[in-house]
């Protein structure tokens, strides 16, 4: 007796139809995977900043900083700034690390050459990558800056106040502190000693 086969021919031709869209939604699948992958790598763009101006240059540190005005849409995980003595410097070379996100930030620049040209720019990192501000360049004071309006006193040469004699700034404060049973003449006397002792150039 032959066997009867028609029944799992039934059943093949049934499969059919399933395989084609079991291919298809395969196919959709990796279609959409594929755009999103591409619309989340158009979505990262790199920050926008530039670079702040520098100041209180010395022999040895100057400030800067940054504006970042966008962060590509994507967190900004370090900012700061970088320098060199060639131009165009990047985060391998010298930086600062001034915290996060956008806004201003200040960054101190030290252990400088003296007398030397640098190269500054700003710098904000995030996920899709560093970009780097305008470039600045400027150059470290060389010598110590001369005394100008400062004191001279028992003709030495006082570079700050901060260096001021300790017999000088007792003065300064006894003239500020009326001790009982002192008279004004006293205190008159006190300050034209001080003036006598104190020369400004």
């Amino acid at each position: 007796m032959t066997p009867d086969n028609s029944h799992f021919k039934k059943i093949k031709l049934n499969l059919q139809p399933m395989r084609y869209i079991i291919k298809s939604t395969t196919i959709v699948i990796i279609f959409f995977s594929l755009y999103v992958i591409v619309s989340c790598k158009e979505k990262h763009s790199l920050p926008v900043l530039t670079t702040v101006s520098i100041s209180a240059v010395t022999l040895t540190s100057a400030s800067s900083g940054g504006v970042i005005t966008s962060d590509g849409g994507e967190a900004i995980t370090a900012r700061g700034v970088c320098w060199s003595i060639v131009a165009n410097p990047t985060v391998s070379d010298n930086k600062t690390i001034d915290g996060t996100g956008i806004g201003s930030f200040e960054s101190i620049l030290t252990n400088l050459q003296a007398g030397t040209m640098y190269f500054v720019r700003a710098y904000a990192t995030s996920i899709a990558g560093t970009s780097y501000g305008n470039e600045i360049a400027f150059k470290t004071t060389s010598t110590i800056p001369s005394a100008g309006n400062q004191i001279i006193a028992d003709h030495t040469i006082v570079a700050d106040f901060n260096k001021i004699p300790k017999y000088y700034i007792d003065l300064i404060k006894k003239m500020w502190v009326v001790v009982a049973g002192e008279s004004t003449h006293v205190l008159i006397d006190m300050v034209q000693n001080y003036w006598k002792n104190l020369i400004r150039i």
